[in-house]
């Protein structure tokens, strides 16, 4: 089994609710947010790297930011 190391690639991580009809629809979309597989809506997982956004809507993703930005030293609610 691999090891990814979030660290390097990982800016900060926060939650934003989206809904689809900001981001095109549903699935995985490209909008003006960044890249975001919609998959209900309400609260999404945005997670920073490389300059970009990337979002996925998920159960609690206020514990999945404060996951992320754990492993990386960061604070959540920043971009």
């Amino acid at each position: 089994m691999a090891r990814i190391s979030v660290t390097p690639h990982i800016e900060s991580a926060r939650v934003e609710t989206r809904t689809p009809a900001q981001v095109g629809g549903w699935g995985y979309r490209l909008s003006g947010l960044g890249t975001t597989v919609m998959l209900r809506s309400g609260e999404c997982l945005v997670v920073r790297a490389k300059g970009r956004d990337f979002a996925v809507s998920v159960d609690d993703a206020e514990r999945g930011a404060a996951l992320l930005n754990s492993l990386t030293g960061t604070r959540a609610g920043r971009p």
